[in-house]
């Protein structure tokens, strides 16, 4: 459900970058970095929603939503307001923090902790939530705006 990890290591070496030069913009090493390449490591949400502001990537195509690779403004959200966007989600789909807890086997205290921004939220209850609430985009989940290229007709 992710190709973030693939993606990762494309970008880097289109930046000419080695593992330990590309950890430090997320402020990881280079064995984290090399982790999440060879996807023996979960990439934290919080370096995935960075990765998708600073390369205005979009985050329905790295979750695999959308086969479109369509460039998408920068993501300024905190935990608390993600989780308040989740909460928000669940609701319109009429479904109950206890009935959420269920589906993902956890408990209804964990959906509530995310959902009031107490604990940042872990990719894979996120995934989870994303494949039970099924949003239109996730791009948009996260109010993100299309960047639309503007094209120089010289004629």
């Amino acid at each position: 459900m992710l190709r973030i990890n693939e993606e990762i290591f494309y970008y880097r070496e289109n930046l000419d970058m080695n593992q330990q030069e590309f950890g430090k913009l997320f402020n990881r090493n280079r064995k984290t970095v090399s982790g999440w390449e060879n996807e023996n490591n979960n990439i934290p949400l919080d370096i995935i929603i960075k990765y998708a502001s600073v390369t205005n990537s979009s985050l329905d195509y790295i979750f695999e939503i959308s086969e479109e690779k369509i460039k998408y403004s920068k993501i300024d959200i905190t935990h608390k307001e993600l989780g308040k966007k989740l909460r928000d989600l669940r609701k319109s789909k009429n479904i109950t923090q206890k009935k959420l807890a269920t589906k993902l086997n956890t408990n209804q205290s964990v959906i509530s902790r995310y959902e009031r921004g107490i604990n940042p939220i872990n990719i894979s209850f996120f995934i989870g939530v994303i494949k039970e609430l099924k949003p239109s985009s996730i791009d948009e989940l996260f109010n993100r705006v299309e960047i639309k290229e503007i094209k120089n007709d010289k004629s």
